[in-house]
């Protein structure tokens, strides 16, 4: 059993909106209106796969090399998937590898899954994250994180708890610490399986490069989707009840100790203010 090391800024719940109601299954689909749901709905209802979130390392970079710097305790045989994608820059790269800890875990995952998809809530594997270079046949070490599977965040549903998420894509948008730093995303996701329906929750998690480091700076809850079945119809078919909530986060002109402020706006109007927390090293709300 993992402990849970539990990391939010805050405790920002998400409002959900209207509820929208749908006669059937059919319905229940047209009536999710944002693709991080349509995603979780294919995958939950379709079994869909999930696209690759975490792209395919840079051509000419041996394999065994960068795992042997991100991961160089863990066996490359327990490798489920690593991924890379450019950022900051052409030759800069942000990577993720994910290891299941045992082999019937990873001959499991290969079984029944076939997404790249880092299971943590399944308690079976690990999750590394590097920051490196990669010109002209040369790989350079910038940064790297330790195991982060045990990095848990809140939920906020019908009770509130802390979960670990399944890490699925990465998030490189513009999230600017300075003038000259930048933070880059993983984006997780939990899934709870209902009677009919579903749930699904998307946390993205921010970090910083700093001294041969990387280093947690915020994490929260930006989305919740919720499928609840309700009553059968004569045909056959299901009633269903749509619940959605969303935000994103924003960085201001304002700055404390020379880091722009970031704010998160829900789709309902709600804004929370983020500023940089000198003492702590990460952004917490004001």
């Amino acid at each position: 059993m993992k402990t849970l090391v539990f990391f939010a800024t805050a405790l920002c719940a998400l409002a959900f909106g209207a509820e929208k109601h749908a006669e059937n299954l059919s319905e229940a689909e047209a009536a999710i209106g944002h693709s991080e749901g349509k995603e979780a709905f294919d995958e939950q209802m379709k079994g869909t796969p999930r696209k690759n979130g975490f792209g395919e390392l840079p051509q000419g970079l041996n394999r065994d090399r960068l795992l042997s710097w991100l991961a160089p305790n863990d066996d490359p045989a327990l490798l489920y998937f690593a991924g890379a994608r450019s950022w900051g820059g052409k030759d800069r790269y942000v990577a993720a590898a994910c290891f299941a800890v045992n082999k019937q875990t990873l001959d499991d995952a290969r079984k029944y899954y076939s997404d790249a998809v880092c299971r943590l809530n399944e308690d079976g594997f690990k999750f590394f994250l590097g920051v490196f270079d990669f010109a002209n046949g040369k790989f350079a070490p910038v940064a790297k994180s330790e195991d982060i599977s045990d990095m848990a965040f809140t939920v906020f549903a019908a009770e509130v708890r802390e979960v670990l998420p399944n890490y699925h894509k990465f998030d490189l948008a513009d999230y600017r610490l300075n003038e000259k730093e930048k933070a880059f995303g993983v984006r997780g996701g939990y899934d709870v399986g209902y009677a009919g329906g579903g749930a699904f929750y998307e946390f993205l998690a921010l970090f910083r490069v700093t001294d041969g480091e990387i280093v947690k700076v915020f994490g929260e809850q930006m989305y919740g989707y919720e499928n609840i079945a309700g009553d059968w119809n004569d045909d056959g078919t299901r009633q269903h009840d749509i619940y959605e909530a969303k935000s994103t986060l924003h960085v201001l002109k304002t700055k404390t100790d020379g880091f722009f402020d970031w704010e998160l706006r829900s789709d309902e109007g709600e804004k929370t203010r983020y500023r940089w927390s000198k003492q702590y090293g990460i952004y917490s709300v004001e």
